[in-house]
């Protein structure tokens, strides 16, 4: 039988609470209590069956007591708080099969053999630690502040990015189409069946493994079309539990597979039958009742409520459990949060499912996207987490992002550009490119009779230059005629920021591509203050938009860097080829680290990946030759690769570069695996 160690709290000005009587009920606490932590344990029977942390010090009337024992959240409460006095209650502590189904754990002061401390009296609250059998928890009440989060996370994350759909990346509206698309699909009376549940199964796109289960569905419809629709028939019949529907659609799968398939085919591997499948089986049958399934989806639903994970054919059950009796009520509660969903859906033409609606917003923390929009970071994605950037661009003008492999700088470019809704541009420096790309020179044309020549062209970011200088003398031109630029009534033009994005900027040969531009792109010098003549300026016969701007009649072939552009650089400053970034380029830009901690907050990974870029970096910055500036951003960490994949395909390869020359770099790449898998704990370098 399984327990649960409960922690929780109550004002003092509240009467203690018995929490040993039998008929106990944890629900009146729902509206008092705090709970501080919960976790679900398996086969309890003594206090010490429940893993506990070191803590160093709690603080009893100013001064340290002992170090004792303490799982960690509990441990964190009760830092630095005063006990103010001690109550206790004299028990035997009773075998949790026996007659007293309450008892204290871990007593959090000192006490004799059969004395337990019930309660722990602080300055502001009385403490309870207290383990529960597992069927007299409501995991609704436990877990309602959590869900809560969980769900204003989510409400959070769809302001920002604007809904369901794809326009700005999110894009998992494309599950409602699927139940519109398949319902009541595959049809098991369809004439060609193996051509009817294929067909099927490549309309699920990544809802299955997209290549061995269709594969594998098709070869079983082909050679045992009777046994399959029998394993599925029985998957709707709803008069059995669905534990032994699953077991006999596992087990039908896989006796057809190993007497008709296996030995027949090359890379036949197995029966590809598990619970993923079956719930796309099932909510396509019946989308009211089921919703789609993922194995990383039920973990982190787990490990979000402290709960245990079942056996193999008995998580599925488990989960639809758990989102009807937990996580379903308390969505239903957030009615702002539906009705955006709901308002979403019906104007896509599909039909409301709320538990699909659940089922987004636990992929979403699955994948660690739901934890940027948590409450104590609310507004980091949108407001705090790149506004330092933008006030440090206003200021400067011209930043360079530097920072080691994977920390994002590119994208972190790109998300402040969206920030400031501004106008932009971008390109990536190489050797090869030169003034006349970045500038102005001269190209070769083909003339009307054939021939060839050659005429001036605008480079890239004189045409920006251009754009960015148009919009501002536009904008003071509907100011002269009276117009209101904020948006207000009659406004016709709104005022833009322009930002010029340089990716790899110490790629490219920068004198070169620069030019005469050291002077105008100086923050002190924008705008016609930074006024220069290009290089070919000789060769102009009218008036471009620069010299229509400083009213020059005289002289043509001016240019300067408008007051709203700004320039973004990004480049790895571990590179073999930073030292071409001269002092006159250095002078000119403000340089900003995106460090790798700093990455895990800008892109989006799941909470165990960031545990095993974590272990990485810590080997790699204790490693002699390398150190911080080496650690991998979380880029290295999004995908939903395999671990052993993402360590053989794009890790071990970069590892292998950082160590050439470095002395055994055999040994240090091998403590990198092993810091990469969790092998090893102590990563300091010898």
């Amino acid at each position: 039988m399984s327990y649960f160690l409960i922690a929780f709290t109550l004002p003092c000005t509240v009467k203690p609470v018995d929490v040993t009587v039998p008929d106990f009920d944890m629900s009146v606490l729902s509206d008092k209590a705090d709970f501080l932590y919960y976790e679900e344990y398996e086969n309890v029977k003594r206090k010490t069956d429940i893993p506990t942390w070191p803590y160093t010090q709690i603080l009893r009337g100013g001064e340290p007591c002992r170090k004792v024992m303490l799982p960690k959240a509990i441990s964190d409460f009760a830092k630095g708080r005063n006990f103010i006095k001690r109550e206790h209650k004299s028990f035997t502590l009773h075998d949790t099969n026996g007659g007293n189904n309450f008892f204290d754990g871990t007593p959090l002061m000192e006490g004799g053999t059969n004395s337990r401390s019930l309660t722990a009296i602080f300055e502001d609250c009385f403490f309870y630690l207290i383990i529960v059998p597992s069927d007299r928890v409501d995991m609704k009440v436990l877990a309602k502040k959590k869900l809560d989060a969980l769900f204003n996370a989510f409400q959070r994350c769809l302001e920002h990015q604007g809904g369901l759909s794809e326009e700005k990346g999110l894009n998992e509206i494309y599950k409602w189409c699927i139940v519109a698309e398949c319902k009541d699909q595959p049809n098991l009376e369809a004439s060609d069946f193996a051509f009817e549940i294929t067909s099927w199964a490549k309309a699920m796109k990544n809802l299955m493994y997209a290549q061995k289960q269709p594969r594998t569905l098709k070869l079983m419809a082909e050679l045992q079309p009777k046994e399959l629709k029998h394993a599925i028939s029985v998957l709707y019949d709803e008069t059995h539990s669905i534990n032994k529907r699953v077991s006999f659609y596992i087990d039908s799968c896989t006796k057809i597979w190993n007497e008709h398939i296996k030995g027949k085919y090359e890379n036949a591997i197995s029966p590809q039958a598990d619970e993923r499948l079956i719930s796309d089986i099932l909510t396509c049958h019946n989308p009211e009742k089921y919703t789609f399934y993922k194995s990383s989806v039920y973990q982190a639903l787990c490990k979000y409520l402290n709960v245990s994970q079942k056996p193999v054919k008995r998580k599925l059950s488990h989960y639809y459990e758990l989102l009807n009796t937990v996580f379903l009520p308390i969505y239903l509660e957030h009615d702002e949060l539906k009705k955006a969903i709901d308002d979403e859906i019906l104007n896509r033409g599909y039909k409301i499912s709320d538990l699909l609606s659940v089922q987004t917003a636990l992929y979403l923390l699955s994948c660690g996207i739901l934890n940027i929009y948590d409450k104590k970071d609310s507004g980091k994605m949108n407001e705090n987490n790149y506004s330092k950037y933008i006030q440090f661009l206003k200021k400067n003008h011209n930043i360079v992002l530097t920072g080691s492999p994977g920390t994002g700088k590119t994208t972190l470019a790109r998300e402040i550009v969206k920030e400031m809704d501004a106008e932009s541009e971008f390109v990536q420096f190489h050797p090869s490119y030169d003034y006349s790309d970045f500038i102005e020179g001269l190209r070769p044309v083909k003339n009307n009779d054939g021939s060839f020549g050659f005429e001036i062209r605008d480079g890239i970011f004189k045409k920006f230059c251009t754009r960015a200088l148009r919009n501002k003398m536009d904008c003071t031109k509907a100011v002269h005629k009276g117009y209101t630029l904020d948006g207000g009534y009659g406004s016709v033009i709104k005022p833009k920021d322009y930002v010029f994005i340089i990716d790899e900027i110490n790629r490219g040969e920068i004198s070169k591509i620069f030019g005469e531009l050291f002077f105008s792109i100086d923050p002190g010098y924008r705008g016609k203050n930074g006024t220069v003549k290009t290089q070919y300026a000789n060769l102009c016969d009218s008036p471009n938009i620069f010299d229509e701007y400083l009213n020059s009649s005289d002289s043509y072939g001016h240019f300067f860097v408008p007051d709203n552009v700004y320039i973004i650089g990004t480049m790895n400053d571990i590179d073999r080829n930073v030292e071409c970034m001269d002092f006159a380029i250095r002078r000119r830009f403000s340089w900003i680290e995106v460090t790798a901690e700093e990455s895990a907050k800008n892109i989006l990974i799941s909470n165990d990946n960031k545990l095993i870029m974590d272990r990485l970096n810590a080997a790699i910055s204790s490693t002699d030759g390398l150190g911080d500036a080496y650690k991998l951003g979380a880029a290295y960490f999004k995908d939903e690769m395999s671990e052993e994949e993402r360590w053989k395909y794009k890790i071990q390869s970069l590892l292998k570069e950082y160590l050439r020359g470095i002395d055994s770099n055999g040994r240090k790449l091998e403590r990198f695996k092993q810091a990469y898998y969790g092998e090893e704990d102590d990563f300091i370098d010898g």
